[in-house]
């Protein structure tokens, strides 16, 4: 298997921040945030003061990768990059500390308090699809295995059409994106080039898919 590129990678963490001295002055932490992160889109005043408490930060910088977007919600935060997963972690984690230490916000503990992830990439495989079929019961468990060793649920992936997916009227709150791998659109299938979503870290995505090659292949 052979990794071609990111399409894109996501962290969702769902926690609470609060300030015990006090309520912030939104526009000096955009603008401190902005700097930070070298963010060149940010909130309008208009945003920052309105009711629906999400500021969206665009076209960013963590050390040498380029960050989509980092946006903020009353109840977490997502960032977004095509990237491994590992460097929106430890951007993630650089920016709790600095939070705390440059505002004095804190994670309250308020539930949830859960970390989801999607990885999409772009690879080369060789994929038997007559197989396909046949090997749902391989992936499936891997997927839940490393689920639960983030701290989610024991979501139960099943086999949809092409990907393997969760019944959503099981579960609340936020859901794991479907696992799925399918041929790229607009390349020749002799090519064996794929495109593969899934709830999980970049490189746990891609011991996944290496399983499947070794077992499809």
């Amino acid at each position: 298997m052979i990794l071609k590129s990111f399409d894109y990678s996501r962290v969702v963490q769902l926690c609470t921040l609060a300030r015990p001295e006090g309520q912030l002055f939104l526009p000096m932490a955009a603008a401190k945030l902005a700097q930070r992160y070298s963010f060149q889109k940010v909130p309008t005043l208009e945003q920052l003061v309105a009711p629906n408490q999400t500021y969206t930060f665009s076209i960013g910088a963590f050390g040498e990768y380029g960050i989509h977007d980092l946006t903020i919600y009353s109840n977490g935060i997502i960032i977004t990059a095509g990237v491994n997963t590992s460097v929106i972690e430890a951007m993630m984690a650089d920016l709790f500390a600095w939070a705390e230490s440059e505002f004095g916000l804190r994670d309250t503990g308020i539930p949830p308090r859960e970390r989801h992830y999607e990885s999409v990439l772009v690879i080369e495989m060789n994929v038997k699809s007559k197989k396909a079929l046949a090997y749902s019961n391989e992936i499936a468990p891997f997927l839940t295995e490393h689920l639960d060793s983030y701290g989610n649920k024991d979501y139960i992936f099943d086999f949809g059409a092409i990907s393997l997916t969760i019944d959503a009227t099981k579960y609340a709150g936020v859901k794991p994106i479907a696992f799925t791998l399918a041929k790229r659109v607009n390349v020749p299938f002799e090519a064996n080039i794929y495109h593969s979503t899934a709830p999980l870290k970049t490189d746990h995505h891609i011991q996944l898919l290496e399983r499947i090659e070794r077992l499809l292949s």
